[in-house]
């Protein structure tokens, strides 16, 4: 049934290309016993290999896909797990539509066998929906929410929350745990690199306050899980900031966080006289994004006070997970979190 709810997921997600529209249907379908193959990935490139849609088959085989562009030489690639990959060049035109017939063969591991790799956007592996970062052109330095824009079906709000084809991801880790023990997905999507993803995995979990709804899959907790690069398993962001004006004005800040496989560390502070509010030490970490600046927190001044006061913040949050692979079902680390303000 998890595999249902992911299939609705993709149905329909697809990429418009620009100009006159073709449309393309096929099946995908076993070469030996011709069974049809459900949640095989089916996609299209562009002359300059950019991914311009992709798709799952449905549980007979059956893909379509509208508003590709015509009279170019568009690349199909199919692929399916325990099976070697097909691919094929298309040719659409106005008023038609194209059928294509896919039949893969069980990949028996023939090492004379000519292998073409190429990088598939998007797979099931099990019950995992699995985002393959490779497969998106983006610029070197785009972090994780760019990447996830360009994934048709997925919404990332003002506020940070994640939507997928409308149902909110209740839970985003990285490496199976809260990025810097922070609950603001921002932390994670604004300062992750994705040079640094190896894949992005999309799971239901049980929601276990409700024990009594545990047989209905409707009721289950959509999760976004960020897998990290081993290379990239550890690392370190931060920011700082002063200003100074007219009359002995002034405002600084100072936030900076690091990690490894176990272990997060994070520190933060600010000082300012000009009745601006500070917030706290997760209020500043959402500051520190690598992407975006977010006004709603630094234009707060703090109205109903007197005269000109000077504000200020320090805190600090450690957290410490006692099994390197830990994850949201063993609740198995410590936080520990510090914040002082006035």
């Amino acid at each position: 049934m998890k595999q249902t709810f992911f299939l609705s997921l993709l149905l329909g997600w697809f990429i418009t290309a620009v100009g006159q529209n073709g449309k393309l249907t096929g099946s995908v379908r076993d070469a030996e016993t011709n069974t049809p193959l459900e949640l095989a990935t089916v996609s299209i490139a562009g002359p300059d290999s950019s991914m311009l849609a992709y798709k799952l088959s449905d549980a007979n085989g059956i893909f379509t896909f509208d508003k590709l562009p015509l009279k170019k030489k568009l690349l199909v690639s199919v692929s399916y797990t325990g099976y070697l990959g097909h691919y094929s060049t298309i040719l659409l035109e106005s008023g038609k539509t194209d059928t294509l017939k896919v039949l893969l063969a069980l990949n028996l591991k023939d090492t004379n066998a000519i292998v073409i790799t190429t990088s598939v956007p998007v797979r099931m592996n099990g019950d995992t929906l699995e985002i393959n970062p490779a497969a998106f052109k983006l610029n070197p330095d785009a972090v994780v929410e760019e990447l996830l824009n360009q994934v048709p079906g997925v919404t990332i709000w003002s506020d940070g929350s994640i939507t997928v084809n409308g149902r909110k991801v209740q839970n985003l880790l990285v490496d199976g745990k809260p990025f810097m023990g922070s609950t603001d997905t921002r932390v994670a999507t604004q300062n992750l690199p994705k040079a640094a993803i190896d894949k992005i995995q999309l799971y239901q979990e049980y929601d276990r306050s409700n024990i009594g709804l545990q047989s209905q899959p409707q009721d289950s907790l959509l999760t976004m899980n960020i897998k990290l690069k081993e290379s990239s398993k550890k690392g370190y962001f931060g920011k700082a900031g002063a200003g100074y004006g007219t009359t002995r004005r002034f405002e600084s800040d100072l936030s900076f966080q690091m990690y490894n496989k176990q272990s997060s560390v994070g520190v933060g502070g600010g000082i300012n006289n000009i009745n601006k509010n500070i917030g706290n030490l997760q209020e500043m970490f959402q500051n520190t994004t690598y992407r975006n600046f977010n006004p709603n927190l630094y234009s707060v001044g703090r109205f109903g006070t007197n005269g000109i006061n000077q504000n200020h913040s320090l805190g600090g949050v450690v957290t410490h997970n006692f099994i390197e692979s830990a994850n949201s079902r063993q609740n198995n680390r410590l936080t520990v979190n510090y914040n002082l303000s006035g």
